[in-house]
């Protein structure tokens, strides 16, 4: 039996994606804000946390950034997982602004994560979502204690939860 700890990445820097006129698949090199450093170390705090025995995290900027400074702070080793990366809003990398994004964010979480009968959407399906994030955690089901850090869509795509705030801690033990 494996226990997961789920860490959602700091506070990221939206501010970025503007100053840099960052577009799609761009924009997730944005780094944490002061705030979510600081967040990223009191989460290396948990006792969970300096426990466990590898550190994984997809690998987007955010979540990297703060599971390098988790990492750093416990003295845990850090491996990345491409698949562990964001909830993908555009299948196709396409997407050009925040305005869109939330745009496909609206029309995924409407359709509850599931394409309309006969219809394709540009975003990926919950389904989907699922099975890339459990791909990933089966090849650590030989540690007994995983913190995974990624995003908040990944972790509600496995845990129901209504809301996951920037470095919040949610278990999930997995057989």
């Amino acid at each position: 039996m494996t226990q997961f700890y789920f860490i959602r990445h700091g506070e990221q820097d939206w501010d970025s994606i503007e100053k840099y006129n960052l577009k799609g698949q761009a924009m997730d090199l944005i780094p944490l804000t002061d705030n979510g450093i600081k967040q990223a170390k009191k989460a290396s705090k948990d006792v969970r946390i300096g426990n466990s025995n590898i550190i994984i995290s997809s690998p987007y900027t955010r979540a990297l950034q703060t599971a390098s400074i988790i990492s750093k702070e416990t003295g845990v080793d850090l491996h990345v997982e491409f698949d562990l990366r964001e909830w993908q809003s555009d299948l196709n990398f396409n997407y050009d602004s925040k305005d869109q994004l939330i745009e496909l964010w609206h029309d995924y979480t409407m359709h509850g994560g599931v394409y309309p009968q006969d219809e394709l959407k540009l975003w990926e399906t919950k389904e989907n979502l699922r099975k890339r994030i459990d791909s990933v955690l089966v090849r650590y089901l030989n540690y007994s204690r995983v913190t995974v850090v990624a995003h908040a869509e990944i972790f509600a795509a496995l845990v129901p939860v209504d809301k996951i705030l920037h470095c919040s801690i949610l278990e999930y033990t997995k057989i």
